[in-house]
């Protein structure tokens, strides 16, 4: 289905310490039919705004969208072989870059992201910055690019591989194009 290509945002994220919130064969019928965007955690929620403020349909969280069962790792082994032609193919990457894990948000340190207050500028085309305004003020910078995110396995592979990369901060955001 070649319309389906670019359809889709990828969302990379840290999972942190705290139980994640995934789909597995118990819970697949039901995620299948609807999943509660208020009962995800924080980062989830925000990545949802972000790409309904980007008027995309479809999200893929990897703890949702492939089985996450214990005790049949088939599922995770036959998937994660496709991951690559997952970030080479997705719209763009969201990379939470200053969170530590799936409860920080894709800003952290704002409370409560609303899509209404949530807007993307491009301010310099070709230049791939972006200016992201937020309901909450925060005094923070975003200090790079390479923080907690960098230290999940997948991290290379989907910069190198994602065509477009959102990293969000705590007041910014910072689009990469390859």
């Amino acid at each position: 289905a070649r319309s389906a290509i670019r359809e889709y945002i990828y969302l990379s994220y840290c999972c942190g310490l705290s139980p994640e919130v995934t789909t597995n064969t118990k819970s697949f019928a039901s995620r299948k039919a609807q999943i509660q965007v208020s009962a995800l955690p924080k980062t989830y929620r925000d990545a949802v705004i972000i790409t309904r403020a980007l008027e995309k349909r479809w999200l893929f969280i990897d703890a949702l969208c492939i089985l996450q069962d214990a005790d049949n790792s088939s599922e995770w082994e036959r998937e994660s072989c496709k991951m690559s032609h997952i970030f080479k193919h997705a719209y763009i990457t969201i990379c939470t870059s200053a969170g530590n894990d799936k409860n920080s948000g894709c800003f952290p340190g704002v409370a409560h992201l609303r899509g209404e207050s949530l807007t993307l500028d491009m301010l310099s085309p070709g230049q791939g910055v972006w200016r992201v305004t937020l309901s909450e003020n925060s005094s923070r910078l975003f200090g790079t690019l390479f923080g907690p995110l960098s230290k999940r396995r997948w991290c290379l592979q989907e910069r190198i591989l994602s065509t477009r990369l959102l990293h969000c901060g705590y007041e910014r955001l910072v689009f990469k194009c390859n």
